[in-house]
């Protein structure tokens, strides 16, 4: 951008100065940012951040006599309260990791006396909207960095390559890694297993009981290795109607 310099300045009117004024306001004026972690205390629950965007000075070239756009980066962040979703004793925690993404939110306030003890009280300072009361909400993402599969149905709980996964369409959840599978595979394989177990164990015969050849009857407790069988297909059946 290249700015003419009036060597013979008209005096501005009311408009112009007013114009100036709100612009001047809302450039000092910090409502949010869109960040990056820079590094989080997990013990503090804070975190470093940088805001991903320069500001523009224009400074005047002697030279060339005209103003060449300057980019400035703006300052970085430091001991911003990360945002903790949940309530009363429940909580959901994240492991923030260096380059996440973030929402950064400017107190109205001084927050400083809040933060360091909770409690209710006056501001410590006259700050304003300022870069010393950020606070950062973790999870938004650019365009590079969207989901690559975003579930539309579930609510899911994903952390590498575990997922958990709540489906209100049938009331059921679903638990898997990339490595084995769904839980519910695993134990239907599981029960599928046992039910060939109690099957075999009730055909099992003994030969050779008397002298001479011949057959044994079935086991003794034939009837309850069968009772055995039928309670874990019935628990198979609930399983399959808990887990998907």
């Amino acid at each position: 951008m290249t700015l003419s310099v009036n060597s013979v300045p008209n005096d501005p009117s009311l408009s112009d100065l007013l114009d100036l004024l709100k612009k001047e306001i809302f450039l000092g004026l910090n409502s949010h940012h869109i960040g990056t972690i820079q590094s989080f205390n997990s013990t503090a629950q804070t975190v470093v951040a940088t805001i991903n965007y320069t500001k523009t000075f224009f400074q005047f070239n002697s030279v060339t006599q005209t103003y060449v756009p300057v980019q400035v980066n703006y300052p970085t962040l430091v001991d911003c309260p990360l945002v903790i979703l949940g309530g009363g004793a429940a909580h959901v925690t994240f492991p923030v990791a260096n380059g996440d993404e973030c929402l950064l939110i400017f107190n109205d306030r001084d927050m400083d006396n809040w933060f360091q003890t909770g409690q209710f009280g006056p501001v410590a300072t006259g700050r304003l909207h300022s870069f010393s009361d950020a606070i950062a909400l973790v999870g938004i993402k650019s365009t590079p960095n969207a989901l690559t599969s975003y579930d539309a149905v579930r609510a899911v709980l994903t952390n590498g390559n575990a997922k958990c996964g709540i489906n209100p369409s049938n009331n059921k959840i679903t638990l898997s890694n990339t490595s084995y599978g769904t839980l519910n595979t695993l134990l239907q394989n599981i029960l599928t297993q046992l039910e060939n177990l109690c099957t075999a164990c009730a055909a099992i015969t003994v030969t050779g009981v008397t002298p001479g050849a011949g057959v044994s009857g079935v086991p003794a407790n034939a009837a309850a290795i069968t009772a055995i069988s039928t309670q874990l297909s019935t628990y198979a059946t609930q399983l399959g109607g808990l887990l998907e």
